[in-house]
């Protein structure tokens, strides 16, 4: 296997030998799942390009792909070999001689240990190549395994940090002048500790949803204190013999009947009438006629 790859490489680096195609920078950036998955942004800046299509080869098998320009999405096309895969991207015109496009693909680059994972990716020079950058953002939850019989990340990385929100540890390596001809492979021997923290989708839905749950409670509350102040303020101005009508309606349930008032309060029907139509006129209660009884409710 070893063989073949270096036979292909060498293969690889004949074929762009004969023209000037070469890369002013590229920085990948991977994002690592839980599984062996990783999802991958590749930025290249190429220069001096004298071939009919934008090529560029990878080690690895490229699922997904979508490319980007300046100008939008280009189209490209993948020919897959036993070692990796090449990408052909079709230029803007023939003319064009200088590129700076986007990658974005998924590919497999997590091997599972007993204990722990291991992230491996290795980057073969094949165009001249000014600077290379690679940065990798761990699952949320996931930390550098700690040992002291192997290196866990090599090479020695530039920087060692977390993403903007810090939930993901980040590495990051950065290569000048990288020698043509050779290939970096980077590695990372990690482990899942903790459970990943709420997606950013899920905690928005969740505070949104306590949002709205607080406000209805808040709004039921003002709507009893509310109607609390207005009886109480009701009750406040109404006479006695008023007060024990509205007492009675409350005692014997909304849509009692008039007639069974006036045995409640020991008044007699006139006076009951009197009073009922006045607190309706009022606005406190309201009267419904069925048959040849009223039925008497608090106003809402």
């Amino acid at each position: 296997m070893y063989r073949k790859r270096v036979l292909v490489i060498f293969l690889l680096l004949f074929i762009n030998f004969t023209y000037a195609t070469t890369i002013d920078y590229e920085k990948f950036t991977f994002y690592l799942y839980e599984n062996t998955t990783s999802r991958v942004i590749l930025h290249i800046n190429f220069t001096d390009i004298t071939t009919y299509n934008i090529s560029y080869f990878v080690l690895d098998d490229v699922r997904n792909l979508r490319a980007y320009d300046k100008n939008g999405e280009i189209k490209c096309t993948l020919n897959k070999e036993s070692i990796g895969t090449e990408i052909s991207c079709y230029k803007r015109s023939e003319k064009q001689s200088n590129a700076s496009i986007i990658l974005m693909y998924y590919t497999n680059t997590i091997t599972p240990k007993q204990d722990y994972l291991i992230f491996r990716y290795a980057i073969p020079v094949i165009y001249p190549t000014k600077k290379i950058e690679v940065e990798a953002y761990l699952p949320e939850g996931a930390v550098v395994v700690n040992s002291e019989n192997f290196e866990t990340i090599t090479p020695k990385p530039t920087k060692i940090g977390s993403d903007e929100k810090g939930r993901r540890f980040k590495i990051e390596w950065i290569l000048n002048e990288p020698q043509l001809g050779k290939t970096y492979t980077f590695n990372i021997y990690y482990e899942l500790r903790a459970q990943p923290l709420m997606s950013e989708k899920s905690r928005i839905f969740y505070i949104i949803s306590s949002l709205i749950v607080v406000s209805l409670i808040l709004l039921v509350a003002i709507y009893y204190f509310l109607k609390k102040q207005k009886e109480e303020k009701v009750i406040n101005i109404l006479i006695e013999d008023e007060k024990k009508v509205l007492d009675a309606i409350k005692e014997l349930g909304e849509g009692c009947k008039q007639k069974d008032v006036v045995k409640y309060t020991g008044f007699s029907k006139a006076k009951v009438s009197r009073i009922v139509e006045e607190l309706k006129k009022r606005n406190i209660i309201e009267v419904e006629k069925v048959g040849k009884h009223n039925k008497l409710y608090l106003k809402k």
